[in-house]
């Protein structure tokens, strides 16, 4: 369900269907479309920057531990799994009490809950002295039972898949 409220954009507030008294000023409707346009422009232009910059499909260049295999979606292989010791200090510590207050948006494929939390993942592996705060979980489902998840284990995909994003 969309609780979005749309408003009109300002140009068209003008334009009405009944007898009214509200005359558009000279070359209002051209203003209207050209800013349009514009608009629609700028929105294609910084989209396509973004999938061209380093912050879309090139990404991998400022981040290259990210790169290749590493990039979401993933298969996760159990034979090439390995035990690592030092992961058993990884700590979460989350603030129970926090955690209800959130935003919850749900788009029919992913529900995203966005944390007003301090909830925090910390030790093992990770920078030592670093905290990396939760700030949103999402969940994936997919139409069918079989195919939900983004992720796969042994090429299998699952019905639902959680992600915590930190």
């Amino acid at each position: 369900m969309n609780t979005e409220i749309h408003t009109p954009l300002p140009c068209f507030i003008w334009s009405c269907n009944a007898p009214c008294n509200v005359k558009e000023p000279k070359g209002f409707t051209y203003f209207c479309v050209l800013n349009f346009v514009v608009t629609s422009l700028m929105f294609w232009y910084l989209f396509l920057m973004c999938l061209t910059s380093s912050l879309g499909v090139e990404w991998g260049l400022v981040f290259p531990d990210a790169n290749g295999e590493y990039q979401s979606p993933i298969n996760l292989n159990s034979r090439e799994a390995r035990y690592d010791p030092s992961l058993l200090d990884v700590r979460l510590s989350p603030n129970y009490v926090v955690c209800r207050d959130c935003e919850v948006t749900n788009d029919g494929h992913t529900i995203q809950v966005i944390l007003k939390s301090k909830s925090v993942l910390s030790g093992g592996p990770l920078p030592q002295g670093h905290e990396f705060e939760l700030y949103e979980v999402r969940f994936h489902w997919g139409r069918e039972n079989q195919r939900g998840s983004e992720h796969t284990v042994n090429f299998k995909a699952f019905p639902m898949e959680h992600t915590g994003i930190f």
